[in-house]
């Protein structure tokens, strides 16, 4: 009996040992078959770093996406739903009748800001009106002495015209205005257009043109000069022609745009452009510009623009490096071509869509500006002919 039990203990300790001789420190023998260094080994590490880059450059590509097409939207959104807080702060000054073209309204309404009774006499006119009421004016002399009594009359006192010298010396010191003088006094001041192209309207009174160079500079004055039919506002300062069937109207901008950072009151952006114009009213136009914006970043495009009963469509605006840029406007039939050129030699293709503008239209050129910087938009080049 005790040797069976003896027996069983020397069974159970060999089976100790075979199971459980080694110590409890020792490694597995599967863990011992892997090599040491598959966690530091250099392959290991170089594909963790690879894959961190890979990542790296995922995030930033889709970051970046997303805020170009977060501004962007900004950009276009705000430019129209939000410039009419800036007009109240602009003086509204009715535009002159005999400035706007063909097709343009002859008046201007505004309910934002309302005008005080009148009383029940004629209405005074317009601030333009009155300045050129006043240009027609003859200018003042200064008062002319009584002549003096006439002296006796010399041996052959009287002129090679048989008058008096006394009343010939009175003639000359008192010119009678001609009419070529009366023509000339009626001439508005800025006279600095293109050939094929009217004068300029400026319904804000704050606009000056001139040229230089062959250029014709508009220079607008700080605050809000936009096109916004959302609101009825048509206050950006342009010129334009009456053109009837299809067309090809050309013009070369020539840069300097800098809007700023720092917005108008109540605005989030800041904006400037300048271009190619094509006018029915201000609920019915195309606007095709070279311009440049900031709404948390600095954007330099293309903007093309239509409006239609009153609802304007921008389309995504084509981003562009500074400097000159010649933009062209296309027109058969229904169908409107716009291209643009950074070399006058390249053309680049920006839409082509279809317009409901009438056949007869004004076609020219408009300055915008919706900064507290003032804006020089200088134009060159301007051609306008029948399409072949």
């Amino acid at each position: 009996m005790a040797s069976s039990v003896s027996t069983k203990r020397r069974q159970n300790g060999v089976g100790n040992e075979e199971g459980l001789g080694r110590s409890s420190t020792s490694k597995p023998q599967l863990l011992s078959q892997l090599p040491r260094s598959i966690f530091t080994s250099p392959g290991f590490i170089m594909g963790l770093v690879a894959m961190e880059l890979l990542y790296g450059l995922f995030l930033f590509a889709v970051m970046t996406t997303r805020k170009r097409n977060r501004i962007e939207a900004e950009a276009n959104a705000a430019l129209y739903a939000q410039a009419a807080p800036a007009e109240s702060s602009i003086p509204h000054v009715e535009p002159a009748p005999a400035a706007h073209s063909p097709t343009e309204p002859t008046h201007r309404t505004d309910s934002a800001a309302p005008n005080p009774p009148e009383p029940a006499t004629t209405p005074a006119p317009a601030p333009k009106i009155a300045a050129q009421t006043a240009a027609t004016t003859p200018p003042k002399t200064e008062p002319v002495d009584e002549p003096k009594p006439k002296p006796k009359p010399k041996k052959g006192g009287k002129s090679k015209r048989g008058e008096p010298a006394a009343k010939t010396e009175l003639a000359a010191a008192t010119p009678l205005p001609t009419p070529e003088s009366l023509e000339e006094a009626q001439k508005p001041k800025s006279t600095a257009t293109f050939p094929q192209l009217g004068a300029l309207i400026d319904p804000l009174q704050d606009t000056t043109v001139s040229s230089e160079d062959g250029m014709v500079i508009i220079k607008v004055a700080s605050g809000a000069h936009v096109f916004d039919p959302s609101h009825g506002i048509a206050d950006a300062p342009r010129a334009l022609t009456e053109v009837e069937g299809d067309f090809t109207a050309e013009v070369k901008f020539l840069g300097d745009l800098k809007p700023g950072t720092e917005p108008l009151k109540g605005l989030p952006f800041t904006f400037q452009g300048a271009g190619l114009l094509v006018w029915h009213d201000k609920e019915n136009y195309i606007r095709f510009e070279r311009a440049a914006a900031y709404a948390g970043d600095r954007l330099q495009m293309i903007h093309l623009e239509s409006c239609k009963d009153g609802k304007a469509v921008p389309k995504k605006p084509i981003n562009v490096r500074d400097g000159a840029v010649t933009l062209r406007l296309e027109r058969r039939g229904k169908l409107v071509t716009y291209t643009y050129s950074v070399d006058g030699k390249t053309w680049l293709k920006v839409d082509q869509s279809t317009t409901t503008l009438p056949r007869k239209v004004g076609i020219g050129i408009a300055a915008n500006n919706v900064s507290p910087r003032p804006f020089s938009a200088r134009f060159a080049d301007f051609v306008l002919k029948p399409s072949s």
